[in-house]
């Protein structure tokens, strides 16, 4: 549907009120409305696709689902709707990338970043080269990534610190 790739509501809106199917894929990347709209962002379109039935279990050619595509553009707020929507945060793709790998080489937003880690983004996790999200910045030169998980790290120590005097 090429009215969700230029993020045009209105066109959206009347090609599904006419019977447009709203998980219809695009040859031959296999993408969906879904997926175009969360990496634009618009959560006016993914509203709408969600109440004419689409799919967020979809996956294109490279086994993406929407919540990669609201992340390879930094996408918060679609971001969101994807994980409520049933996306799993630590789903992968066809060479075992999870969302927040992508975010790692793509310098996602530290709000995307924050969000991912929020509802359960295992860093831990590797690629089917057996490297973590932390090793991807590295390749990547993604110094933000880093940093924040550094200082996301560092903060937890200290809450587990303070909690663990606070008990004695």
């Amino acid at each position: 549907m090429q009215a969700t790739r230029l993020g045009n509501f209105a066109a959206t809106r009347i090609l599904l009120k006419s019977g447009s199917n709203p998980n219809c894929k695009i040859f031959p990347s296999l993408q969906t409305p879904l997926m175009l709209a969360c990496f634009n962002g618009s959560t006016d379109i993914v509203n709408i696709l969600e109440k004419h039935g689409a799919d967020w279990s979809l996956k294109d050619i490279c086994g993406q689902n929407a919540l990669h595509y609201a992340v390879s553009n930094s996408q918060l707020e679609t971001l969101k709707m994807a994980m409520n929507g049933g996306c799993d945060v630590n789903s992968r793709d066809n060479y075992n990338w999870t969302p927040l790998m992508r975010a790692a080489i793509l310098g996602a937003s530290d709000g995307v970043l924050s969000e991912l880690l929020e509802h359960g983004a295992n860093i831990e996790l590797r690629d089917e080269y057996d490297r973590t999200c932390i090793e991807m910045a590295r390749l990547f030169n993604n110094n933000n990534f880093i940093l924040f998980i550094t200082k996301r790290d560092e903060l937890q120590i200290e809450q587990d610190f303070l909690q663990d005097k606070h008990q004695t």
